[in-house]
Order: structure tokens, then C-alpha cells, then sequence
């Protein structure tokens, strides 16, 4: 077994042991990851066309995430949590009309 599949595998059960419930991601989903909508593309045109074969080059990527104000992490964290807002609330949405389709009702 792998070691992420081991850390999977033991941190569901601790999470089941506690009864924290678990909302899964969908696999690819990358309007929910903030490297995805917000550091990506921060970083994409200031990097663009270096190579990172030194650690010179790969400094640069340090150098830009220092240009970045705190504001915009700030920013980006209340961003990310009106995106898992709106996608619980469409899963919610989902779930509820999937229960009338096959006739559970509360």
C-alpha cells in the first residue's frame, strides 16, 4: 500500500470515529482550489519562458510570491470560501431534488 492511500485510509477513519462528516471534492475541480484561481495565475506571466534549471530560476518563483500583498491571500481566502459555499450549496440542491425524484421525502 502507498503511503497516501495509508494516510487516506486512517485519516477517513478518524474522521468516521469522531462523526465529522466528510464532503467530498469532485476529482477535478479546480474552481474550489485556490492555486488553480488565484496563485497560478498570479505567478503565470511573471515566470513565463523561465526555465528552472538553476536555483537562480527557481528562486524567481520565491521572488514573485513575495510581490504578492497579503491583501490579495486575504482576498483569496474569503474567495475560496464563497466557492465551497456555492458548491455545497448546489450539492445540497442536487441531493434534495435526487431524494424527491426517487420519492424520499422529509
Amino acid at each position: 500500500m502507498t503511503l497516501h492511500l495509508v494516510t487516506t485510509i486512517s485519516v477517513n477513519r478518524f474522521l468516521a470515529s469522531k462523526n465529522i462528516p466528510v464532503a467530498h471534492q469532485p476529482p477535478f475541480s479546480p474552481n474550489l482550489s485556490p492555486c488553480d484561481f488565484f496563485l497560478f495565475p498570479k505567478l503565470k506571466n511573471p515566470l513565463k519562458g523561465h526555465h528552472f534549471e538553476t536555483l537562480e530560476t527557481f528562486l524567481a518563483v520565491t521572488d514573485q510570491l513575495k510581490v504578492i500583498p497579503i491583501s490579495d491571500f486575504h482576498q483569496c481566502y474569503e474567495e475560496w470560501k464563497k466557492r465551497l459555499q456555492r458548491c455545497v450549496a448546489v450539492t445540497l440542491k442536487e441531493t434534495m431534488l435526487n431524494c424527491n425524484f426517487i420519492g424520499i421525502n422529509n
